[in-house]
C-alpha cells in the first residue's frame, strides 16, 4: 500500500502499535516511531492531547495538501465533548481528506490501486481516555473500496470497535499496522499478560515487529498507561515531547531525521 502512495506522500507511516485493556480496566498504549517515504526519519505515533491517548497507522502527511493527520487528530481532541463525540470527529475531518487523496492515486495508477489499497485499511486509529474513572478504548479503520460511481472516485469503509461496549469481558487486544509476529507471539503465549504485566507486555511485542519488520518498524517505543487514576507516560520520546511542545507553541508537527 505505502509504496504505491510514494508520488504522493512526503512521509508514510508503516506503524506497529499496541493497545491492550485488563480486566483490571487497566489500558496500555505503545508505538513504534519509525517513518517511510521520502523524508524517513523519527516520528511520534502515539501521544496524548486534551487528556486522550491515541495511536495510528496509515498515511503520515502529505505536504502537497497540507495533510497531517497528527494536527487533525490533535485539533479535534481539542474540542468539547465524551470520547466518542471526539472520536467522530476527527473521523468526520479525516475520512473526506483520505478519499482525496486514493481516488488522486486511482486515477494516476489503476492497477496499483486495485492490487494495493482496494479492500485494504488505508488509516487505523486508536483512541483512549479515562471517563467517569473507567480506561475507555476506541478504534476505527478507514477501509478503501471501490465506488460504482461513473466518476470512478473512491468510498471508504468505516469501521468501528469500543471496550467497554464490543468487549464481552471487559478485555481487549488491539493491534495496527505490521502485527503478524505480535500476534502469533500473545497468540501462542497466554499467560505473557501474567508473567510480563501490561507495560512490559506492550513493550515486547512491538519489539517483535522491530525485530521481524526492522525495514519499517523502528525505535523508539512510546508507551502510555491509562489507570482510574488518569494518564501516565509510561516511556516517552523526544519526538512526542516536540510534537506537544510544537502544538502549544503553535507550530505544525513533522517528523524529525534520525539521529545520528
Amino acid at each position: 500500500m505505502l509504496g504505491v502512495l510514494l508520488c504522493l506522500t512526503s512521509t508514510l507511516s508503516a506503524t506497529s502499535v499496541i493497545a491492550i485493556r485488563t480486566a483490571s480496566k487497566t489500558i496500555v498504549l505503545g508505538g513504534d516511531s519509525k517513518v517511510n517515504g521520502p523524508h524517513s526519519g523519527l516520528a511520534c505515533k502515539t501521544n496524548v492531547a486534551n487528556n486522550v491517548a491515541y495511536g495510528y497507522g496509515g498515511i503520515l502527511s502529505v505536504s502537497k495538501v497540507h495533510f497531517a493527520i497528527s494536527d487533525i487528530v490533535r485539533r479535534n481532541l481539542k474540542g468539547g465533548g465524551n470520547l466518542a463525540t471526539r472520536v467522530n470527529a476527527v473521523e468526520r475531518e479525516v475520512a473526506p481528506q483520505i478519499v482525496e487523496l486514493l481516488t488522486k492515486v486511482k486515477q494516476d495508477d489503476p492497477l496499483g490501486y486495485e492490487k494495493k489499497l482496494s479492500g485494504q485499511v488505508a488509516l487505523e486509529i486508536v483512541f483512549a481516555a479515562v471517563e467517569e474513572h473507567i480506561p475507555k478504548m476506541m478504534v476505527f479503520y478507514l477501509k478503501a473500496e471501490t465506488a460504482p460511481a461513473k466518476d470512478g472516485r473512491v468510498v471508504l469503509k468505516a469501521q468501528r470497535y469500543s471496550c467497554p461496549g464490543d468487549c464481552p469481558d471487559g478485555t481487549a487486544y488491539i493491534a495496527l499496522g505490521f502485527r503478524d509476529a505480535a500476534d502469533e507471539d500473545f497468540a501462542k503465549h497466554p499467560s505473557m499478560l501474567a508473567q510480563l504485566g501490561v507495560e512490559r507486555t506492550v513493550r515486547h511485542l512491538i519489539e517483535d515487529e522491530v525485530i521481524d519488520s526492522p525495514n519499517d518498524v523502528g525505535l523508539p517505543i512510546t508507551i502510555i498507561r491509562l489507570s482510574d487514576n488518569g494518564i501516565e507516560w509510561v516511556e516517552d520520546s523526544e519526538q512526542c515531547k516536540n510534537d506537544r511542545e510544537s502544538e502549544s507553541k503553535g507550530r505544525a508537527l513533522a517528523p524529525s531525521s534520525p539521529s545520528r
